[in-house]
């Protein structure tokens, strides 16, 4: 959806172009919830692991996630999933440029 002559197909059917992230978005969502409800596992084990590597690798998973979740921070969330850009559009106002806010985690 990134594509030039795919932007340019969408702009010809009218939409905005600060639709552009949310319509992604949403297209996206649907990708993945189409890719998750048709999962299948696998019938066979991969890997096991048990006492400390175990413990190991779970703590670096969750520390993984948590650094992920907080890094969501740094931006604002509206602008993320591009709700401050089409409320903008709605509004009939200008949206600033996104700022990052550098953080020491």
């Amino acid at each position: 959806m990134a594509r030039q002559w795919y932007k340019k197909t969408l702009k010809s059917w009218g939409l905005p172009f600060a639709f552009e992230r949310p319509l992604y978005v949403l297209v996206t969502a649907l990708q993945l919830h189409l890719l998750f409800s048709a999962w299948q596992a696998l019938p066979q084990m991969i890997y096991a692991t048990t006492g400390l590597l175990n413990t190991a690798i779970t703590c670096i998973s969750f520390a993984g996630w948590a650094f992920l979740f907080l890094a969501t921070f740094s931006i604002d969330h509206f602008e993320l999933f591009g709700i401050k850009q089409s409320m903008g559009v709605v509004k009939e106002t200008t949206t600033p440029l996104m700022k990052v806010k550098v953080r020491q985690y």
